[in-house]
């Protein structure tokens, strides 16, 4: 849940704040034709997202690295285009009709840029192995969709709260955040030319790009505090009339706007916060490597170890570590069901010995957080621990000294 919740918020956070500054600067600058254009483009790019995230999924007709390089370059001219005009000619009245075809263009563009990741994290919903019908699934669901809720709550106060904005303040914060995007827009498409050895870089700006590429965070920063220069201005301005209303009903109006945008900022900083909080904090809690549970202690006598049948009944995943000389040779155990218990080492084939650990019920690969089929455990195949022969005798799973000497060599 945590993982599709953070990975929401730096997916959707960024799209969604360019376009909220593209709308907002043509709500102001260009009026309601424009406005209207840009939100129909966005509906229609939002319709082609899903469109084309079903395509990437089910077939092979979409290539993400030829369509990006496609897309993204004609989505930061226009945005170049759209900042010229803003700074040039905003204001003019009436908007030129040309205007409207542009914004409804960039506001597909947008969409088809940002909405087809995001959309790809449901892929996520279901663990390799696992049942669609589950817990987990339903909680990948909710995460992810509390994620895009801060995000658009998020995005809607900081959209609200900044409505009456001195234009410079719109201007500076739109142009700010456009740029921020255009430079993402760029570092992509550098980055697909260079995997495809199209163009190289010299040293100092591949090191350039590098830091970007590991610093992708900090465009949804830099772009939620360039997000808050409209509303301190609109705070300033709202604050500056205080004295101006000169009968009850302009003042009662003006303090029930006042309340409003109150409420506004209240809510955009608290979202701000959140997904800050969930870029750091909630990042490193996601991708923080699962520890394995310390090994239960076994008995044993000159030929075998054993571990009472009790201690292993409850159908949780068991530890147990077994010293072949200077090697510590793990092996897990767990009830399968009313008859049989599933024993292997703490290793696959696949993987190594990096593993197993319990997460919600489930048996997961700690390298490669693939869930287990439970009742498989003790069987050959897959990401599978490695079969261990054992006895089950006088209440108690037995495992001969040989067997687990046999196998020193996978831990060594």
């Amino acid at each position: 849940m945590l993982d599709q919740f953070v990975d929401a918020i730096a997916l959707a956070l960024p799209g969604a704040l360019t376009w909220a500054a593209a709308d907002a600067a043509l709500r102001r600058f260009a009026g309601d034709p424009s406005t209207r254009a840009f939100r129909l483009g966005t509906a229609a790019g939002a319709l082609g997202a899903v469109v084309l995230s079903v395509l990437r999924q089910t077939t092979a007709v979409v290539n993400r690295e030829l369509f990006s390089l496609g897309l993204l370059p004609l989505l930061a001219a226009a945005t170049v285009v759209l900042l010229s005009w803003l700074w040039h000619r905003g204001g003019r009245t009436p908007a030129p009709r040309r205007l409207a075809w542009l914004a409804a263009a960039l506001g597909a563009m947008v969409a088809l840029a940002a909405l087809p990741d995001v959309l790809l994290l449901t892929v996520g919903f279901v663990t390799p192995g696992a049942t669609p019908f589950s817990t987990e699934v339903v909680l990948n669901a909710a995460g992810f969709v509390l994620g895009l809720g801060v995000v658009a709550a998020t995005t809607w106060a900081a959209h609200r709260a900044g409505i009456g904005a001195a234009p410079r303040a719109v201007r500076g914060a739109t142009t700010a955040v456009l740029a921020l995007a255009v430079l993402g827009y760029l570092t992509t498409i550098v980055q697909i030319l260079l995997a495809r050895r199209l163009i190289g870089l010299p040293s100092p700006l591949f090191a350039g790009l590098v830091w970007l590429l590991n610093h992708e965070d900090w465009f949804g920063y830099a772009m939620a505090a360039v997000a808050v220069v409209p509303i301190l201005s609109a705070r300033r301005l709202h604050s500056a009339r205080a004295g101006e209303p000169s009968n009850p009903a302009e003042r009662r109006r003006h303090t029930a706007d006042g309340i409003s945008r109150r409420r506004f900022v209240t809510l955009a900083g608290l979202g701000f916060g959140v997904a800050v909080a969930a870029l750091t904090l909630g990042r490193d809690l996601a991708e923080a490597e699962p520890t394995l549970s310390p090994p239960e202690q076994l008995e044993s006598d000159t030929d075998t170890v054993w571990v009472p049948l009790d201690r292993i009944d409850d159908g949780h995943l068991h530890r147990f570590a077994y010293h072949a000389g200077h090697t510590e040779v793990r092996f897990i155990a767990i009830r399968k069901n009313a008859r049989a218990f599933g024993v292997g080492l703490d290793a696959c084939e696949i993987c190594g010995p990096t593993g197993y650990y319990e997460r919600s019920g489930q048996v997961i690969c700690k390298l490669c957080d693939v869930a287990m089929n439970i009742n498989t455990i003790g069987f050959k195949g897959g990401c599978n621990p490695i079969p261990l022969e054992y006895t089950i005798a006088d209440g108690r799973l037995v495992v001969t000294r040989a067997a687990l000497e046999s196998h020193a060599g996978v831990f060594a």
